[in-house]
């Protein structure tokens, strides 16, 4: 089995790690969000929708590519790296897969211009990893939906152009609607900041009214096609975590060589070698699954996005854990990377399903086909 990655592949990364240092290393942890002047910026060199199709803008490369993207980036500015994530995975990756040729031409073009973001609107406050508990619903009205409801926890919700909004259809099944800013009867609440300080809002739905053209998704099985494509989602948020711990380790294992203590640097002492080895194990094995979970043209499977979701999450915190005490002070003190990408990594323990909920996922899945192959 071969494990390396194409020259093609590995020039990704590296034009984009080359661009990262050019254009984003001044301006690197100074973001509340989204840095959308980034995006263009990527835009522009081709590297922001990695994986869409080129019709629509985007340079039509696969969704590994867009991770070796978001590598590049992410090895200079993580931030910046998210920008690539919101391009590619979640509701852009949903309308590319599901989507009219009308939503397609209407949605992916301004997102690939680094122009536009779509949020994505699932939970409700009393509906979290129990999803399908969602009350949000959409009522029939001659050519539109009428839609009430509450969603909350949006992330992105102060940039968002549209949102993928997941509702109970008249029919009963859960589908989805692309709800426009501006819709009638919708409103965004001022965003309160999570512990990462990023922007996140409730939604509210009052007899908002959405075109029917605006489902992207309906019928008896029309969850379990949102919930595949959202697979993905999951795999490029793990990616995101991958990245934003991988920076911290670069800079603890400079930290180390450089930083002396007792006559030496503190890299010689055997306690932070472990650390830095076992940071290495864990970064290591998290790519594995990644890149495994994206390693042909077919969405994830429920188990590997799971799988995933899980080891990638954990382990990935407790490199950040490892790499701030390795900096010691230097890492905990004051407004530094490594605090904001600490509370940054730990919310994707939560986001996504809570690992717990994935954890029962993942042993189901083993009671009904056993190991997955």
């Amino acid at each position: 089995m071969d494990f390396e990655l194409t020259e093609q592949q590995r020039l990704v990364r590296r034009t984009a790690r080359d661009l990262a240092e050019e254009q984003f290393a001044d301006d690197a942890f100074t973001w509340d969000n989204i840095p959308l002047e980034n995006a263009k910026t990527l835009a522009d060199h081709d590297m922001l929708a990695v994986s869409l199709p080129e019709e629509y803008g985007g340079a039509g490369m696969s969704a590994l590519d867009a991770v070796l993207a978001m590598e590049g980036v992410g090895s200079v500015c993580p931030q910046t790296a998210n920008t690539i994530h919101a391009a590619c995975f979640g509701p852009s990756r949903a309308i590319d897969t599901f989507g009219t040729d009308e939503q397609k031409a209407e949605y992916l073009p301004p997102v690939a211009a680094g122009e536009s973001v779509i949020a994505i609107a699932i939970s409700e406050p009393e509906a979290g990893s129990h999803a399908t508990s969602m009350t949000t619903s959409a009522e029939a009205d001659g050519d539109e939906y009428v839609v009430n409801g509450r969603k909350a926890w949006v992330s992105d919700s102060d940039i968002a152009d549209a949102f993928l909004t997941y509702v109970v259809l008249p029919d009963g099944h859960i589908g989805s609607l692309l709800v426009d800013r501006d819709t009638p009867g919708f409103t965004v609440a001022d965003p309160d900041g999570n512990m990462a300080g990023e922007p996140q809002s409730e939604l509210y739905f009052d007899d908002a009214r959405v075109p029917k053209e605006k489902v992207l998704l309906s019928g008896p099985d029309a969850f379990k096609k949102q919930i595949t494509a959202y697979n993905i989602e999951r795999i490029g948020a793990m990616a995101k975590v991958w990245v934003a711990a991988k920076w911290t380790f670069d800079e603890a294992l400079e930290y180390a060589q450089q930083r002396e203590q007792f006559g030496q640097p503190i890299g010689e002492f055997q306690a932070v070698q472990h650390r830095l080895a076992e940071m290495a194990m864990r970064l290591k094995t998290s790519r594995l699954l990644i890149y495994e979970a994206l390693a042909d043209d077919e969405l994830p499977s429920r188990i590997d996005s799971s799988l995933a979701k899980v080891y990638v999450s954990e382990a990935c915190q407790e490199v950040v854990d490892d790499a701030l005490q390795i900096k010691g002070a230097a890492g905990y003190v004051g407004d530094t990377p490594e605090s904001y990408i600490y509370r940054f990594v730990r919310g994707f323990q939560i986001a996504s399903g809570t690992n717990d909920v994935h954890r029962t996922m993942i042993a189901k899945s083993l009671a009904e086909s056993g190991y997955p192959e």
